[in-house]
């Protein structure tokens, strides 16, 4: 990999005779990297044993092989599926338990890493930040700790971003985040920055983002007469409780109301929600079902909703209940 390197070094300053031809040689290095990578599993590879692949792959080098068109897509998806079986499992297992652990942290009580530190992105990549209050030393000093885990993210950020194509680490890491600190940040399709929840003790919270497990710092209580936001339609106009009232999305903390398609109705485009009374019980399960995976509703529900729009506007109402 240091060949490699030393390669690009050489074109990019002009010291080869063929540079096209170094460019070649020097992404069929990298391709069988690649390869190698991702028969990890059948070469009994480890996280450890990966790294310094992982390492290559973050590196300026290697998004420059991409952007010459020189690396084998083949080779880049197998890889990046490895990576994410064995490195992202190892790693991303490793950086949870420090995050879970409340070691070293007498004068905190049971007061978990987790929850004396922010992840944030600074600029330059991402940080463990310490949080507002408490004991600032414990605090920074906490942050100092967890720079391992630090660097290790952002080499995880930078790989990932260049098998992808792309260098827009900020964007990668947003969109990703869920998946890089699972036991930091939730699931977007699950749970969302303003959605609001029911908690087992009756109560109702926001969830306003950052730690979803610190429930002091990334959450705020939400008043039980106060109105829940239900989020906005495609024209703007605020969602309402539909014709069903709220309905739990599987495998989630949150409800749907009323799960809006756009359809032609009369010439007109338009949005209709699809959360309607005509619909059987075997249809609001599978839409549901569908809303959790953030998979389209059903064809036979989307008739449905039709059908039941065209009634509503022949009667000269609106689409929606509310």
């Amino acid at each position: 990999m240091d060949g490699v390197k030393q390669q690009l070094s050489l074109v990019k300053n002009g010291k080869v005779d063929n540079p096209e031809l170094a460019l070649t040689q020097a992404g069929n290095v990298a391709n069988n990297i690649l390869k190698q990578v991702g028969n990890a599993g059948s070469l009994g590879l480890n996280a450890a044993k990966l790294q310094p692949a992982v390492a290559f792959i973050s590196s300026p080098e290697y998004l420059e092989l991409q952007k010459a068109g020189k690396i084998d897509p083949s080779a880049v998806k197998a890889a990046s599926e490895a990576i994410q079986v064995l490195h992202g499992k190892e790693i991303v297992g490793g950086i949870a338990a420090k995050l879970d652990s409340t070691a070293g942290l007498a004068r905190a009580g049971s007061v978990k890493n987790s929850e004396l530190v922010d992840i944030v992105w600074n600029g330059a990549g991402v940080a463990f930040s310490p949080k507002k209050g408490g004991d600032v030393g414990m605090r920074t000093a906490l942050s100092k700790d967890l720079s391992s885990s630090t660097q290790i993210i952002n080499q995880m950020v930078r790989a990932g971003a260049h098998m992808a194509g792309r260098n827009d680490y900020q964007q990668y890491w947003e969109e990703n985040k869920h998946m890089i600190v699972p036991s930091y940040f939730p699931d977007p399709v699950k749970l969302k920055v303003g959605q609001v929840v029911d908690f087992p003790d009756g109560s109702k919270r926001e969830y306003i983002g950052g730690n979803f497990k610190d429930e002091a710092n990334s959450w705020k209580a939400v008043s039980k007469t106060q109105t829940r936001d239900y989020g906005n339609r495609p024209d703007g106009s605020k969602k309402g409780t539909g014709y069903l009232g709220e309905l739990p999305i599987p495998g989630t903390n949150a409800v749907a109301t009323e799960y809006s398609v756009g359809v032609n109705l009369n010439g007109k485009e338009m949005d209709i929600p699809t959360l309607v009374p005509t619909l059987s019980e075997d249809q609001k399960n599978r839409l549901l079902q569908a809303i959790g995976k953030d998979q389209p509703p059903p064809e036979d529900v989307i008739q449905a909703a039709v059908a039941h729009a065209k009634k509503r506007l022949k009667e000269g109402k609106g689409v929606f209940a509310n």
